[in-house]
């Protein structure tokens, strides 16, 4: 009569929807692939990587778990707006082994980039220290007050083991170009 019970997919149609052999999810009802079947949703188990509508155990290197979908997006929420890391999960705040965050990408990392400085009250890489505090290019972090047997060089906002020559002078710990004048 023409109807058969197969076993092992036909060639070109590896994929079970419903009860029959397909080469890709179409259903509407079962648009997304877990193994080699069509399902409406993905296991608990596995999130839905939204680009290639596939249930996977991992998000990949490119993408990020959005844990309010279960998705592994390209970019993460406004609810989650930062990453943990290439295939992580997206996250409200850094913390653990990547505690601060380049804002330029949004992502947490274990420490800040050549070119930035750690802001240890916010936490984030900054390229300038914020007013009042300067540059300790030893811990690359910013200070409130430079480190024992440094000298703060206000040209450039960094603790320096000698001045510099346009401002030679040694004023309370403080680089400056000449002694103030005492009245």
């Amino acid at each position: 009569n023409g109807t058969s019970c197969e076993s092992v997919a036909p060639k070109g149609k590896p994929y079970i929807s419903g009860n029959m052999w397909v080469d890709r999810c179409l259903n509407t009802a079962a648009p997304y692939l877990n193994g080699n079947t069509c399902v409406a949703s993905c296991p608990t188990s596995t999130m839905l990587d939204v680009t290639t509508k596939i249930c996977v155990s991992k998000c990949s290197a490119t993408t990020f778990l959005d844990p309010t979908t279960n998705t592994c997006a390209a970019k993460c929420p406004t609810a989650f707006p930062y990453n943990s890391g290439a295939g992580s999960t997206c996250v409200v705040a850094c913390s653990g082994n990547t505690p601060y965050l380049d804002a330029s990408t949004n992502t947490c990392v274990p420490t800040c980039s050549q070119s930035m400085y750690i802001d240890p009250i916010t936490k984030t890489c900054v390229a300038k220290c914020p007013a009042s505090t300067y540059i300790d290019p030893i811990k690359r972090t910013c200070v409130a007050t430079c480190p024992t047997s440094t000298l703060v060089d206000l040209s450039t906002q960094t603790c320096v083991s000698k001045c510099p020559t346009t401002a030679s002078v040694n004023n309370n710990g403080t680089c400056a170009s000449s002694c103030p004048v005492s009245s």
